[in-house]
């Protein structure tokens, strides 16, 4: 007896299967002009500056860490996670 098992479709991360579409709604994006004196843009600058580091130093803590689990399952265990 020959039995034939349908392959599961994968959901991705917003439970969508790969052969679903999402609707495309129109998107509409409004830029407008910020007049600041040097002062205020050198502070934004910096302000961005640094939230793009901290990003950065996050994302990259964040792979390391799902680099581990994936070798060792382990990994995920609670206090494992290290900031080097």
């Amino acid at each position: 007896m020959l039995l034939l098992m349908k392959k599961k479709k994968q959901q991705n991360v917003y439970g969508h299967t790969e052969k679903e579409t999402r609707c495309n709604t129109p998107t509409f994006l409004l830029e407008l002009p910020l007049v600041v004196s040097e002062d205020q843009a050198r502070r934004i600058r910096a302000h961005l500056e640094a939230g793009s580091a901290l990003y950065n130093a996050v994302l990259s803590a964040g792979q390391r860490h799902l680099r581990r689990m994936r070798v060792d399952p382990c990994a995920c265990m609670p206090g494992s996670f290290q900031f080097l």
